[in-house]
């Protein structure tokens, strides 16, 4: 049986201590009121409501203020003479219609204007309100709060200290709403919109019709009517305009994305949502709805004003969009390695032991390369082509490189989850997808050292026989096989450079492919007058261009970076180079042909240990880079990844030998 007089007595106390709050805060709440000037005034309350590391939470601190306002009439009558004070002669627009809205800006523009702001903080002119809302919240990080408090408890306080909110204010709303619906309207027929938007007529187009409607509306408050059929003639507009710039920013494989076009259609997004916001302010449908939409407008401005001008959050909104289009058009690519079934497997295992054997063949270029004379950059040039052929040949001829296949099957399996539910059915079809991506990476892996290592061997022992002449000596042979132990120097750390790279090579294939189709790089070809003498073959070639130019743009600079990554190091002095699976696989294969002696049963072990712990640095910072890139533009939440991991345990326990090739099994339960 409970101990019934200890639970009372718990109560007491808990009783007790919600009523010594409550009177500590009616004593600080009208020792604040009695501050001059009313600015003061108000930011006593904001400090009232700011939450401490012990204390109440900042929702718990606005309940105990609600309390003591509702039960204390002449406080809430003082509280609302303040805020009348504060907000008398002050202008509104620029709050209103700027704060929390992206700017139209370039990243140079938004980087200068954030270093200046940092050194030479600008000061608004007085009567602007966005010069009085750091003097309430005067902490960097009271936005956080802010946001964390309900929407409807803020809604609460707003219709107790607003009351009949001022003439003024009800000018100010009208002036911004004329203001947004004006500048949607221009920014809707700019011409790097009109140009996506042809098959819309200008002539009806929602964005021209969006200011007419919006004043229409405002003459009908001003009258004093109750505007029903206004408002609704105004929202429509604020659908068509919206299902127009999403449209943009959806259709990215029709409309490719470029910097400008991602800042104007995220403005454009951002000011429809404030219109919406100001419309229930000028005709809302009751005071509940008002204050509402204020409690809303609060939290937006109180954030722009604190966070949104620190120069890093500038830069990630105006970058979302193309980072959504590269990634999708790497994630187009990846999708060919996302099969499941055997003859996926085989095939997968045909075209990379194809790159295998071509990387050994490379690998043995680089060997004669570096016994050239050459200066340091010349030997980076001469590396870096080296590769670049090497890649762009594994390209050309349908061949797989297993370690560029993560940075495009990231962007593939992110796509499943921005578009896969995350009900269990859904989240079991991505888990299938990874362990096919898996099962694809590791048969890729298999296919590259099988044949990397056998083929420099034999294209080694070739050259060899027709010159005469060993490949490496004993001391090179060492040195090569000292790269590839796992444990042992900065081997890891160069095969997370290489993984880097490898990651920023797949971003550049994105950024290329979405430059064509934004572009109309294939029509602008197939049409070039200077090329009329090629006949039918132009067409062929715009084609082959803009199905290719990623690709190739892609493995040719991936070549670059990693062939002349160490000799980069060397120059600049730094501990830079490179460790790559398949090279390292040719390596070990070329010492071995020459000095045999160097080998025994442990050297194996460790070499093997080596390759295999190389191959999987290459995977894991190339996978996780451009995962963390593609979630972060789709916006997948962190519980949708924790649940798929889940799922992928319960996977790989119910059947463990699925993830390395694909036999028949039953679905876990």
């Amino acid at each position: 049986m409970p101990d019934v007089c200890a639970i009372s007595r718990r109560r007491t106390v808990a009783v007790a201590q919600v009523e010594l709050h409550r009177c500590e805060v009616e004593r600080e709440l009208r020792a604040a009121l009695a501050r001059p000037p009313a600015v003061d005034a108000i930011a006593g309350l904001i400090d009232l409501l700011r939450p401490t590391r012990r204390g109440p939470s900042a929702a718990e601190r606005l309940g105990l203020v609600l309390a003591v306002l509702e039960r204390e009439p002449e406080l809430t009558a003082a509280l609302r003479a303040r805020i009348a004070d504060v907000l008398t002669g002050m202008r509104l627009v620029y709050l209103l219609v700027e704060s929390g809205v992206l700017q139209d800006l370039g990243v140079g523009s938004v980087l200068a204007r954030g270093a200046s702001a940092l050194l030479l903080p600008p000061v608004p002119p007085a009567d602007d309100l966005r010069g009085v809302v750091p003097r309430l919240f005067r902490r960097a990080d009271d936005w956080r709060w802010v946001r964390a408090i309900p929407t409807p408890e803020w809604a609460r306080l707003i219709r107790l200290c607003l009351g009949d909110s001022p003439r003024g204010l009800h000018e100010e709303v009208d002036v911004a709403l004329r203001a947004l619906a004006l500048r949607i309207g221009g920014a809707g027929i700019h011409e790097e919109l009109e140009g996506k938007l042809a098959h819309v007529d200008i002539a009806a187009s929602p964005f021209l019709e969006l200011p007419i409607a919006a004043d229409r509306l405002l003459q009908a408050a001003r009258g004093g009517s109750a505007a029903e059929d206004e408002i609704a003639e105004l929202r429509a507009h604020v659908v068509a305009c919206r299902k127009l710039v999403r449209g943009l920013r959806e259709d990215k494989r029709v409309h490719g994305a470029s910097l400008r076009l991602t800042r104007l259609t995220r403005r454009m997004d951002q000011q429809l949502t404030r219109l919406e916001l100001l419309m229930c302010l000028v005709r809302p449908r009751d005071e509940a709805q008002r204050s509402s939409a204020l409690a809303s407008l609060l939290k937006d401005l109180v954030e722009a004003e604190q966070a949104g001008g620190r120069v890093t959050r500038r830069l990630a909104q105006g970058v979302d969009l193309l980072a959504y289009q590269v990634t999708e058009h790497t994630a187009a690519k990846g999708e060919k390695y996302l099969g499941g079934d055997r003859r996926d497997w085989w095939r997968v295992l045909g075209s990379a032991l194809g790159g295998g054997a071509i990387v050994g063949v490379f690998a043995i270029l680089k060997l004669f390369a570096s016994k050239l004379d050459l200066a340091l950059a010349a030997e980076a040039v001469v590396y870096g082509a080296n590769y670049a052929i090497c890649f762009a040949a594994i390209y050309l001829t349908g061949a797989t490189l297993a370690t560029k296949q993560p940075a495009i099957t990231a962007s593939a399996i992110a796509k499943q989850l921005d578009t896969t539910a995350t009900r269990r059915e859904g989240l079991d079809r991505v888990a299938e997808t990874v362990v096919g991506v898996w099962r694809t990476q590791f048969v890729s892996f298999l296919g590259n050292l099988l044949f990397a290592f056998p083929a420099a061997m034999l294209f080694g022992l070739a050259v060899e026989q027709t010159l005469g002449s060993e490949m490496v000596s004993t001391d090179k042979a060492r040195q090569l096989l000292e790269a590839n132990h796992a444990f042992e120097g900065p081997t890891l750390f160069y095969a997370a450079i290489a993984g880097l790279l490898l990651f920023l090579s797949g971003l550049l294939q994105g950024i290329v492919d979405n430059r064509v189709v934004y572009t109309g790089l294939e029509a602008r070809l197939a049409h070039h007058p200077r090329l009329r003498w090629l006949g039918g073959l132009r067409q062929r070639l715009a084609g082959l261009v803009a199905r290719h130019a990623g690709g190739l743009t892609s493995n040719v600079a991936l070549g670059f970076a990693l062939g002349s990554a160490g000799v980069v190091g060397e120059i600049l002095g730094l501990p830079i180079d490179i460790r790559h699976i398949a090279f390292s696989s040719a390596h070990v294969g070329v010492a071995m042909l020459d000095s045999p002696s160097l080998f025994d049963a442990q050297e194996g072990g460790l070499l093997l240990i080596g390759v295999l712990a190389i191959g999987f640095v290459n995977f894991l910072v190339s996978f996780g880079l451009t995962l963390a890139v593609t979630l972060k533009s789709r916006n997948v939440t962190v519980t949708q990844g924790g649940a798929l991991l889940m799922t992928l345990a319960r996977r790989f326990v119910a059947s463990p030998l699925l993830w390395f090739y694909p036999v028949e099994r039953s679905e876990p339960r």
